[in-house]
């Protein structure tokens, strides 16, 4: 019987918030080695990557995961749309994270990853384009819409708010 690979992510996950980025990996990598064709698995070490400073590689991963699961569920777009941004890939990370909103309509990550996307491809502009702040914008209400409380949110909204004076 193959073990479930969630409590292993979970081991994983606190490995990351404990700033333990290499033992995050490994034990990500170790889910995979004990079911190589679970998709999930691969989405899930997509996140220790980003996490661990490495979006490149999670770039791969999430791809093997929708391969491995072509009906895939909508955290591996968010997963795969965050690596785009962290790579300075912003169009691509804008269109993957439109398309995983489509998918689920209230995937707060989503749009918190989508008002990031878009302010950094304003930011990166030699031309700054006024609408694409605009976006930001309202992607980032959209957080707060979600929850008010959000950190994110108002983080971003905060940025927002200084690149438009």
């Amino acid at each position: 019987m193959i073990p479930c690979p969630l409590p292993i992510r979970f081991l994983s996950l606190v490995y990351a918030d404990k700033q333990q980025r290499d033992l995050a990996v490994a034990e990500s990598e170790r889910v995979i080695v004990l079911d190589p064709n679970n998709a999930d698995s691969y989405a899930y070490q997509a996140e220790a990557l980003i996490i661990a400073g490495r979006p490149e590689e999670a770039v791969r991963r999430v791809e093997q995961a929708m391969r491995l699961n072509p009906r895939y569920p909508s955290f591996y777009l968010n997963e795969l749309g965050l690596a785009y941004l962290l790579t300075g890939r912003y169009a691509e990370a804008v269109a993957t994270l439109k398309e995983a909103i489509s998918r689920s309509p209230n995937l707060l990550a989503a749009y918190a990853n989508l008002a990031r996307s878009y302010w950094m491809q304003w930011v990166s502009q030699l031309s700054p384009d006024s609408q694409t702040l605009a976006l930001a914008f309202e992607a980032t209400q959209r957080v707060i819409a979600l929850n008010e409380s959000s950190p994110w949110g108002h983080a971003i909204l905060g940025y927002v708010y200084l690149w438009q004076k």
